[in-house]
């Protein structure tokens, strides 16, 4: 699926990040990427909806689906 580059940015950082299951907080995220929390926000969203993530301890911390 077409997902925006923000999206993708989020996703290839939480498949790159060393396997947890716990995943990465979204505020981690945009500190690691120097994206906005809202830019985060958004993709995260994004790749929930598509189901290429799922949140893990809150809806706020997220890892990647593996197939």
């Amino acid at each position: 699926p077409a997902i925006t580059p923000a999206a993708r940015r989020v996703y290839n950082l939480l498949k790159n990040e060393p396997p947890s299951h716990e995943g990465l907080h979204m505020q981690n995220i945009s500190v690691k990427l120097g994206m906005s929390t809202t830019e985060v926000m958004k993709a995260g969203d994004e790749l929930i909806q598509l189901g290429l993530i799922y949140s893990t301890v809150d809806e706020l911390t997220w890892a990647i689906l593996e197939y």
